[in-house]
């Protein structure tokens, strides 16, 4: 006696589920403009060209502390070969933050979009537009 016909709708089940949390997973973090899909990773000349020129935009440079490990290469002080050690370091780097607000109008919510260095990594929904 074959499994299959009782595997079956099971595995439909298994499917439909994956298939909703395909459609809910990162809808937070998207919206469409136009036919395109807007969401993290895009560079700002991807999203103008998809959107246009926002209604609104705002920048800043945050400095952003981030640590690294260096490798220091040291002659011990008895003239023996070089010593490396790895040691930890703290640099701050400038990050430039753009905000851009784009208005789609009474019926749409307004979406505002934070841009790092360039790359978009958020998007918000701000309530409808007017």
């Amino acid at each position: 006696m074959s499994t299959t016909p009782r595997l079956l709708p099971n595995l439909r089940r298994l499917a439909a589920l994956l298939a909703l949390l395909g459609v809910f997973h990162g809808s937070a973090q998207a919206f469409r403009c136009n036919t395109w899909v807007i969401d993290p990773g895009l560079r700002k000349a991807e999203v103008l060209g998809k959107c246009g020129n926002p209604f609104a935009q705002d920048q800043r440079t945050e400095y952003r502390v981030v640590r690294a490990r260096e490798t220091v290469w040291s002659r011990p002080v008895n003239g023996g070969p070089p010593v490396q050690t790895a040691v930890e370091v703290e640099r701050q780097v400038p990050v430039v933050i753009e905000e851009w607000v784009y208005n789609f109008g009474p019926h749409l919510f307004m979406q505002a979009l934070r841009f790092e260095n360039g790359t978009l990594v958020e998007v918000r929904d701000l309530g409808y537009g007017h």
